[in-house]
Parts: structure tokens; sequence; C-alpha cells
């Protein structure tokens, strides 16, 4: 089994959530102000954001153990 990678966050680089593809603007501290691809932005904590990518990845694992 893969094991789970941390997740770090770069100004300009595009990540995924349940909400699609965004766009990280800004980084200050333990916050981020990110953008989706539809222009809508929300300021939102590292933290949460890098949580929801580990969720992704195991779920992402768990899913191919089942092929």
């Amino acid at each position: 089994m893969e094991p789970i990678t941390e997740v770090k966050f770069n100004f300009d680089e595009q990540y995924e959530n349940e909400k699609g593809i965004f766009t990280v603007l800004s980084i200050d501290k333990n916050e981020m102000v990110i953008q989706w691809k539809n222009g809508e932005e929300t300021r939102t904590e590292i933290d949460l954001q890098r949580r929801i990518q580990e969720r992704r990845q195991r779920e992402k694992i768990a899913r191919e153990a089942k092929k």
C-alpha cells in the first residue's frame, strides 16, 4: 500500500478538492487564499486543506486496493 504523502501548498500551484481545481493565490501563516476556475475566492486554513488532500489520498489508495 502506498504511504500518504504530506501536502505542501505552494503559491500559484493548482490542487483539487471536492469543489474542484483551485489555485493558491497567497499564503499567510496558517491560512491561504485560493481561487477556483470559476473565479470564486476564499480564505481557508492550510491545515483544513491538507487534511482534505490526505483524505483524498487515502480514498484513492482504498479504491485502487479493491481493484
